[in-house]
Protein backbone atom coordinates (compact mmCIF):
# COMPACT_ATOMS: atom_id res chain seq x y z
CA UNK A 1 0.00 0.00 0.00
CA UNK A 2 0.97 3.43 -0.91
CA UNK A 3 1.16 5.95 2.24
CA UNK A 4 -1.05 9.05 1.94
CA UNK A 5 -3.29 7.38 -0.39
CA UNK A 6 -7.18 6.27 0.03
CA UNK A 7 -7.94 2.51 -0.45
CA UNK A 8 -11.60 0.51 -0.58
CA UNK A 9 -12.14 -2.40 1.16
CA UNK A 10 -14.62 -4.48 0.39
CA UNK A 11 -15.48 -7.42 3.04
CA UNK A 12 -18.50 -10.05 2.70
CA UNK A 13 -19.11 -12.95 5.21
CA UNK A 14 -21.14 -15.73 4.09
CA UNK A 15 -22.62 -17.92 6.69
CA UNK A 16 -25.59 -20.49 6.37
CA UNK A 17 -27.73 -17.97 7.19
CA UNK A 18 -26.86 -15.75 4.29
CA UNK A 19 -24.11 -13.17 3.32
CA UNK A 20 -23.66 -9.76 3.85
CA UNK A 21 -21.38 -7.28 2.74
CA UNK A 22 -19.75 -3.93 4.20
CA UNK A 23 -17.60 -1.45 2.42
CA UNK A 24 -15.13 1.65 4.04
CA UNK A 25 -12.72 4.17 2.48
CA UNK A 26 -9.68 4.85 4.73
CA UNK A 27 -6.52 6.48 3.52
CA UNK A 28 -3.15 4.87 4.58
CA UNK A 29 -0.65 7.14 7.09
CA UNK A 30 1.43 9.88 5.36
CA UNK A 31 5.10 8.86 5.80
CA UNK A 32 7.54 10.51 8.45
CA UNK A 33 11.48 10.52 7.19
CA UNK A 34 14.59 11.90 9.10
CA UNK A 35 17.80 13.47 7.50
CA UNK A 36 20.47 11.16 7.50
CA UNK A 37 24.24 11.25 7.31
CA UNK A 38 26.02 8.32 8.81
CA UNK A 39 29.70 8.35 8.79
CA UNK A 40 32.19 5.33 8.20
CA UNK A 41 34.47 5.30 10.50
CA UNK A 42 37.24 5.06 8.52
CA UNK A 43 36.98 8.09 6.53
CA UNK A 44 39.66 10.45 6.39
CA UNK A 45 37.14 13.33 6.70
CA UNK A 46 34.84 12.64 10.12
CA UNK A 47 33.18 15.80 10.69
CA UNK A 48 31.28 16.23 7.25
CA UNK A 49 28.04 14.94 8.67
CA UNK A 50 28.07 17.91 11.20
CA UNK A 51 30.64 20.58 10.10
CA UNK A 52 28.89 21.94 6.94
CA UNK A 53 25.80 23.36 7.83
CA UNK A 54 24.01 20.10 7.36
CA UNK A 55 22.25 18.26 3.90
CA UNK A 56 20.96 20.41 1.51
CA UNK A 57 17.51 20.45 0.37
CA UNK A 58 16.03 22.03 -2.64
CA UNK A 59 13.24 24.40 -3.79
CA UNK A 60 13.21 22.07 -7.28
CA UNK A 61 14.57 19.37 -8.45
CA UNK A 62 16.14 21.26 -11.43
CA UNK A 63 18.52 23.27 -8.79
CA UNK A 64 21.96 22.32 -8.81
CA UNK A 65 22.85 24.24 -5.45
CA UNK A 66 21.01 23.69 -2.47
CA UNK A 67 18.39 26.64 -1.20
CA UNK A 68 19.15 26.07 2.30
CA UNK A 69 20.46 23.44 4.91
CA UNK A 70 18.85 20.88 7.68
CA UNK A 71 20.82 19.22 10.06
CA UNK A 72 21.14 15.26 10.26
CA UNK A 73 18.55 14.16 12.76
CA UNK A 74 15.79 16.80 11.72
CA UNK A 75 12.38 14.81 11.05
CA UNK A 76 10.14 15.68 8.20
CA UNK A 77 7.21 14.38 6.60
CA UNK A 78 6.73 12.63 2.74
CA UNK A 79 4.56 13.84 0.47
CA UNK A 80 5.91 12.03 -2.22
CA UNK A 81 8.63 11.13 -4.44
CA UNK A 82 9.95 11.94 -8.09
CA UNK A 83 13.10 11.15 -9.99
CA UNK A 84 15.76 13.23 -10.57
CA UNK A 85 19.78 13.78 -11.03
CA UNK A 86 21.41 10.89 -9.29
CA UNK A 87 22.96 12.13 -5.90
CA UNK A 88 25.58 9.21 -4.46
CA UNK A 89 26.08 10.02 -0.78
CA UNK A 90 30.15 8.07 -1.40
CA UNK A 91 31.38 6.94 2.11
CA UNK A 92 27.74 8.19 4.22
CA UNK A 93 25.16 6.01 4.92
CA UNK A 94 26.91 2.87 3.39
CA UNK A 95 27.43 4.24 0.09
CA UNK A 96 23.99 5.15 -0.44
CA UNK A 97 22.97 6.16 -4.33
CA UNK A 98 19.88 6.79 -5.84
CA UNK A 99 18.22 9.02 -8.43
CA UNK A 100 14.76 9.27 -6.14
CA UNK A 101 13.86 12.95 -4.39
CA UNK A 102 11.70 13.28 -1.36
CA UNK A 103 9.36 16.17 -1.30
CA UNK A 104 9.05 17.33 1.97
CA UNK A 105 6.06 18.61 3.94
CA UNK A 106 7.52 22.39 3.10
CA UNK A 107 7.69 21.86 -0.21
CA UNK A 108 11.19 21.26 -0.73
CA UNK A 109 13.21 18.21 -2.13
CA UNK A 110 15.85 16.10 -0.32
CA UNK A 111 17.81 13.27 -2.25
CA UNK A 112 16.79 9.94 -0.81
CA UNK A 113 20.61 9.06 -0.21
CA UNK A 114 20.29 11.89 2.53
CA UNK A 115 17.34 10.95 4.42
CA UNK A 116 15.96 7.36 5.72
CA UNK A 117 11.87 6.88 5.47
CA UNK A 118 10.19 5.42 8.87
CA UNK A 119 9.21 2.77 7.39
CA UNK A 120 12.12 0.55 7.17
CA UNK A 121 13.64 3.27 3.98
CA UNK A 122 10.81 1.04 1.81
CA UNK A 123 11.09 4.38 -0.53
CA UNK A 124 8.70 2.05 -3.27
CA UNK A 125 5.64 2.59 -0.59
CA UNK A 126 6.34 6.57 -1.36
CA UNK A 127 3.74 7.41 -3.85
CA UNK A 128 4.93 9.35 -6.67
CA UNK A 129 4.18 13.29 -6.96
Amino acid sequence: MTAGTSYKVTVTATNSVGSDTASVSRSTLTLGAKVTCVDRASNPDPVYCTATGGIGVFRNLSDTNDDHRVRAGTRFTVTCKQTGREVYAYVYNNNKRSSVWLKMSTGMWIPWAWSTIDNGDAVSAVRAC
